[in-house]
């Protein structure tokens, strides 16, 4: 049996420094939920802001969490992702290092090795970003 919360990390192939992730939450067929503390010295914060395009690597690798974990669970390795597509971004706030944020991805459609999800980052309980991802998976 796999106890949740769990280390990321070796549910992901994203590793240091490009890991936007640090635990997986929770995991079910309908929601996946991560966190993430921002580090200083991440290669996305810039004098102590997190880039706005690494919000959208935490939902990203949100969905590679939830992949990897669905693939842990079931026996498989985990399996490389690429973001096909990035639609319908909307980013509400700026982060800053120590900030620890939450993310969660929903599940939308799945059409071969494509999944589409639908996915948030929350500080502090607010959401600040959101975006629908297209992810491509290898076999």
């Amino acid at each position: 049996m796999h106890q949740l919360p769990m280390p990321a990390a070796d549910l992901i192939p994203q590793k240091a420094p490009f890991q936007c992730i640090d635990s997986i939450l929770t995991c079910n067929e309908s929601e996946t939920r991560t966190s993430f503390r921002i580090p200083g010295n991440h290669v996305l914060c810039f004098e102590g802001v997190l880039c706005e395009s690494a919000l959208i690597e935490v939902m990203a690798q949100t969905a590679a969490a939830s992949s990897g974990f669905h693939q842990l669970v079931s026996g498989n390795g985990v399996r490389r992702g690429f973001i096909g597509a990035v639609k319908n971004i909307k980013i509400h706030a700026i982060t800053r290092a120590g900030d620890e944020l939450e993310a969660t991805i929903q599940p939308l459609h799945q059409v071969g090795s494509a999944s589409i999800v639908t996915g948030a980052v929350y500080l502090k309980g607010q959401q600040i970003a959101s975006c629908e991802l297209t992810i491509f998976t290898e076999n």
